[in-house]
């Protein structure tokens, strides 16, 4: 690998920082569960899809708690 193709690597890499994004696993959105956040917080923190997600992890949660009751 030479130094250019490694440069116009980088560059594409800092051009689009998206592309560096990860997927907030269930234990991200447990600890936000845990850290009491409200609503307008996670508002500010997370995009659209992921506040549709984290919702749908709070439903199962409660769901899985339910069944497992005495």
């Amino acid at each position: 690998m030479d130094a250019n193709t490694s440069d116009s690597s980088q560059d594409s890499l800092n051009a689009n920082p998206q592309k560096q994004y990860e997927k907030l696993t269930q234990l991200d959105f447990l600890t936000l569960e845990m850290m009491g956040i409200s609503l307008e917080e996670l508002r500010a923190l997370l995009d659209e899809e992921e506040l549709q997600a984290y919702f749908a992890f709070l439903r199962r949660q409660s769901s899985d708690l339910d069944s497992t009751g005495p």
